[in-house]
């Protein structure tokens, strides 16, 4: 959990920052590379279970049309470029000037999830987006489908460190115990 909210403390860093923003970037690699390399360990574990988590809308779309179809759009009172797009589909794909790309499974996540019948009150899971996760876990139709619902709150996936987390799991001791807590996982495997 902690190597996950460092890597996204760096990620936000990265972006806002003016000067060693190169540094923020190296160490937010850093901390992803430990997440996927914990998975990978963990995904070995007798407690682990793997789903996929496709939502409804799992497929990034991006659309940019060149400036004759976005005076069309305009002249012919569409809503909006999509709804455009849906009408003239046929016309764009053949533009040599818009761009259209769709991204597979974009927002879809790997889940794992590690419980055991000998603590049936104890469970951790963990998300990795399928655009990472595919280079080294299995296909999703070969994984079981689960429903998910995002959570606010602390234990939200994807958030940075609150400033109190800051001072209490500094990256160096966050580090040192990840990678002790990943040898002692290997001699499960």
């Amino acid at each position: 959990v902690w190597a996950s909210r460092w890597a996204k403390e760096n990620q936000l860093n990265s972006a806002k920052a003016i000067e060693d923003n190169e540094t923020y970037e190296i160490h937010r690699q850093e901390w992803y590379q430990r997440k996927n390399q914990a998975v990978k360990v963990l995904i070995e574990l007798p407690y682990a279970m793997l789903y996929f988590y496709r939502p409804n809308d799992a497929d990034k779309l991006y659309l940019e049309l060149c400036d004759d179809h976005q005076e069309m759009m305009k002249d012919d009172y569409y809503w909006d470029k999509w709804d455009f797009f849906y009408q003239n589909r046929k016309l764009v794909n053949k533009c040599r000037d818009c761009v259209y790309c769709e991204t597979k499974d974009y927002y879809s996540l790997y889940y794992l999830e590690i419980k055991s019948d000998k603590f049936p009150d104890f469970s951790f899971s963990y998300h990795t987006p399928y655009t990472i996760g595919r280079k080294f876990l299995p296909h999703p139709e070969t994984l079981p489908a689960v429903e998910h619902v995002e959570q606010d709150g602390i234990f939200r996936f994807g958030r940075r460190l609150l400033e109190q987390e800051k001072v209490i799991h500094t990256q160096e001791d966050v580090l040192l115990k990840f990678e002790a807590a990943l040898a002692e996982a290997r001699k499960f495997v």
